[in-house]
């Protein structure tokens, strides 16, 4: 058995049934032509028949002071279930289901995974979700299983797991083990000196010149930061050109990052109008960033997260685009100025301080330190799909979206992934937060289209 990374252990410790810790990826694909009616009794068979791998083998035993992985029985047929979707199958249907499937815990006596393969979906299509505790691997990490269980080329009839032994594919090529170095001795004990040290060092960072951003409390307060009244999530998505995003960003000197935060940026501020809710303040979002060294293919979690104020809620578009450029150029900065190996705590105090005061009743809603969480997972080192089909068993993947997790008072979060030559979008939320995911989705695509269309803006 193995310990638990600390940033693991620190989500196993507080997970509750309104909060729970893990996230979801579904997968859309395109039924193959032929043998129709059999295929998905077909690839629920050949699922399920993959043994599982560490840590998809694993449960948590929380017996003694540090929690730590233990091998158990992998039973298949309650980790690989299936659902048909009600008539008449239409994307509204699937989220529905997606909402319901996400919103309930993982059984912590079972390792911490699920996987559900949606059938009825309209146009020729169906679905496979997939539900992670995030104690077994960060989003980078993650992406990497999940396109290392797909097929690059049509033919090739393997209908890999992702909880299985995929080293031998080529869609991400995978140096060493890829097992988390969650075992290694005193890493827990050096997170909590960088942690205790953490408040003096961000007083300093903060009071120099630019570093201003540093500081916690700065959010103001919206719908997206009340109190969760339950466990029950939302979630939507929506598709955005690559190339498009990329011409964008090069006539106005941005990143794409940057042209998606304005994106998410201005649909929530449309949906907030809906609402009739009025905000002067620009809103903050909690932007993770990868921890990862040069060619590193560890697993675990291996992930920072900085706070990045977003644009002024009045202004004209490129001007709220070019504000939201400096934030995220200021951010990029904020991590050269904290000491090496702080990231992480940094990042540990976002999501966690939300935790701590949520202890306290309204606490935690009325200082919020992000009002959303924004996440673009980039194509991992090594990928060879970029601009290629990807397949599962001959069927054609058409998107790949994630659900993430919702910390307290932190109930919207966006996360993207590159397919092909698409950006998708998974958007997930609470029902206090956002109504309607999909129409949010909409309203990113709307406001992007704006930047396209009209240049001059």
């Amino acid at each position: 058995m193995s310990h638990l990374d600390p940033l693991a252990a620190f989500f196993i410790a507080t997970e509750t049934q309104r909060s729970p810790w893990h996230a979801m990826g579904c997968e859309i694909f395109e039924l193959p032509r032929g043998g129709k009616s059999r295929f998905i009794a077909n690839l629920i068979e050949d699922l399920r028949s993959q043994s599982a791998v560490f840590p998809f083998d694993s449960a948590v035993d929380s017996s003694r002071l540090w929690p730590r992985w233990k091998r158990v029985d992998v039973d298949m047929a309650f980790h690989v279930r299936h659902q048909v979707l009600p008539a008449p199958g239409t994307d509204s249907e699937l989220v529905e289901a997606l909402g319901h499937y996400y919103s309930g815990l993982l059984d912590r006596n079972a390792p911490l995974w699920e996987c559900c393969i949606f059938e009825g979906l309209s146009d020729n299509r169906f679905a496979i979700a997939y539900k992670l505790h995030h104690s077994l691997m960060d989003g980078q990490g993650g992406m990497k299983v999940f396109l290392n269980a797909l097929n690059l080329r049509k033919s090739d009839r393997k209908a890999r797991a992702l909880w299985a032994d995929n080293g031998d594919n080529t869609v991400v090529s995978v140096k060493g083990s890829g097992k988390s170095d969650s075992s290694r001795p005193g890493l827990g004990a050096t997170l909590f000196k960088q942690v205790a040290g953490l408040p003096q060092q961000l007083l300093e960072a903060s009071r120099s010149k630019g570093r201003a951003d540093l500081r916690l409390f700065q959010a103001p307060r919206t719908p997206m930061n009340h109190p969760q009244e339950s466990s029950a999530r939302r979630f939507g998505y929506c598709d955005l050109s690559l190339p498009e995003l990329k011409a964008i960003a090069k006539r106005e000197g941005v990143t794409v990052n940057d042209i998606l935060l304005y994106g998410v940026d201005c649909a929530v501020h449309r949906n907030f109008r809906e609402r009739k809710f009025s905000l002067r303040e620009p809103l903050i979002c909690g932007m993770p960033v990868s921890t990862r060294t040069e060619g590193s293919s560890e697993g675990g979690n291996q992930a920072g997260l900085l706070a990045v104020k977003l644009g002024a809620s009045r202004g004209k578009p490129l001007t709220r685009l070019q504000q939201i450029h400096a934030s995220t150029q200021r951010a990029k900065d904020n991590i050269r100025v904290l000491p090496s190996g702080l990231i992480a705590g940094y990042g540990a105090v976002i999501m966690g301080m939300p935790l701590l005061l949520s202890q306290v009743p309204g606490l935690a809603e009325s200082l919020p330190i992000v009002n959303m969480g924004i996440s673009n997972i980039s194509p991992p080192r090594g990928a060879n799909y970029i601009g290629k089909n990807l397949y599962r068993k001959g069927a054609r993947l058409l998107g790949l979206y994630t659900q993430p997790i919702l910390p307290p008072a932190v109930l919207l979060n966006v996360t993207i992934t590159t397919i092909e030559d698409r950006l998708c979008l998974g958007i997930g939320s609470t029902r206090e937060a956002i109504d309607d995911p999909m129409k949010l989705g909409q309203y990113i695509v709307e406001a992007i289209g704006q930047l396209t269309e009209n240049p001059a803006l």
